[in-house]
């Protein structure tokens, strides 16, 4: 998975956004990508989760959830994805956008 940039004007990396295939039901997990950040907005986090989603749905990996922490920046993600994290409309899945199934936050 890429960014697609190309120039080395970007302020340095002071964070690392790591994307994980965690199994349900054995003992493994395996980084799928890392990404050298200064800072992320979450429609941006919301285009690489996008993006692993559908790379994994074209190998049949089956994904059942999405995990993360609870920076600011994720509620902005789970919006963009179609769940808004909020208290007076939680809604706690989202469609894939590969398979139109609901995963879960």
């Amino acid at each position: 998975m890429g960014t697609d940039m190309h120039e080395d004007s970007s302020d340095p990396a002071g964070e690392a956004l790591v994307l994980m295939l965690i199994n349900a039901t054995e003992h493994w997990k395996v980084a799928i990508g890392y990404f050298l950040i200064h800072s992320l907005n979450g429609k941006d986090n919301s285009n690489l989760v996008t993006l692993a989603l559908e790379k994994q749905h074209d190998i049949a990996v089956t994904i059942s959830a999405v995990t993360c922490d609870g920076v600011n920046v994720n509620f902005t993600m789970f919006m963009t994805l179609g769940a808004p994290f909020n208290p007076s409309d939680l809604k706690t899945t989202f469609t894939h956008p590969s398979d139109s199934q609901s995963k879960w936050l």
